[in-house]
């Protein structure tokens, strides 16, 4: 039973040498099993923040059966080997591991973001080129940390800052209307703000009153050709800048779980990052 848990739930005990540390005893990878398990129980379901994109935890990641149904084809994990790249079969991944730290800041500024947000522009610009059907959302990307509340927290508030030209706030509001519990480390918010601090926009609201209220996103020819020359504009560099676009939620329509968390954005409204607690939980995991 506990060789199965370790298959099933077990760490990257390969990753481990690939940056230099020292493969953790049997006990130790049975207690992080039994954590990811757990996790994997309590908070397995990925959320989506755009209709191709999903912030989750290592319980997402490790709920296979939650990114198939869910229409997951590419994994970003931002932690280290204690979560593996458990489903190389099923899913494309790759890993951008850093520590949730104030030390982090520096490279998470300078190289961790840009990469970040570069390989999930890649999977849109490629979803594009290969689309042999009428979903434009064929492949779709979880970005999730350890406990999917800072690291993936900022790098999906920066790609939506980005894309729907959004400042850091309004982005993170977003964020927090599928994943209440996203809770950025401060030193990653000052990063944020200082890339995002403006917006040519009036916010999130203006944008939830443009989505179709219908059951189902029924998504019409000419509609998907609009999203199609939107996102291209977002994955396409321009001089200084990695792609930023026209507000894609503008522009088509969006996913039902957007309207039904609606009225869950409103009470972030005045919510400030930075009372969003000094320290992170996240840590090194």
């Amino acid at each position: 039973m506990l060789d199965k848990l370790l298959v099933d739930y077990g760490p990257d005990v390969a990753g481990y040498a690939l940056i230099g540390q020292s493969k953790p005893s049997r006990p130790d990878r049975i207690r992080q099993a039994l954590i990811n398990a757990k996790m994997a129980s309590s908070d397995g379901d990925p959320a989506f923040v755009l209709p191709y994109l999903a912030i989750g935890s290592a319980g997402a990641a490790y709920n296979k059966l939650g990114l198939v149904n869910a229409g997951i084809t590419h994994v970003l994990a931002l932690c280290g080997p204690n979560v593996a790249l458990q489903y190389p079969e099923q899913f494309q991944y790759k890993r951008i591991a850093f520590d949730d730290v104030a030390s982090s800041a520096e490279a998470f500024e300078s190289h961790i973001l840009d990469e970040c947000l570069e390989y999930i522009a890649s999977i849109l610009s490629t979803a594009l080129n290969n689309r042999n059907s009428d979903d434009i959302y064929d492949h779709k990307i979880l970005v999730h940390c350890y406990q999917g509340k800072s690291r993936s927290a900022a790098v999906v508030t920066a790609h939506v800052a980005k894309v729907c030209k959004l400042n850091f706030s309004q982005a993170f509001e977003r964020v927090l209307a599928v994943r209440p519990q996203a809770a950025i480390n401060p030193s990653f918010v000052r990063v944020l703000r200082k890339l995002y601090g403006s917006s040519s926009i009036e916010g999130y609201s203006k944008c939830v009153a443009q989505i179709s209220s219908a059951d189902k996103v029924l998504v019409s020819e000419s509609n998907i050709c609009q999203a199609e020359e939107v996102i291209q504009e977002a994955v396409a560099p321009t001089p200084g800048n990695t792609g930023r676009s026209t507000n894609i939620v503008e522009s088509f329509k969006h996913k039902q779980q957007y309207l039904q968390n609606h009225a869950r954005f409103h009470q972030y409204e005045s919510f400030d990052v930075s009372d969003s607690g000094s320290d992170s939980e996240e840590g090194s995991r």
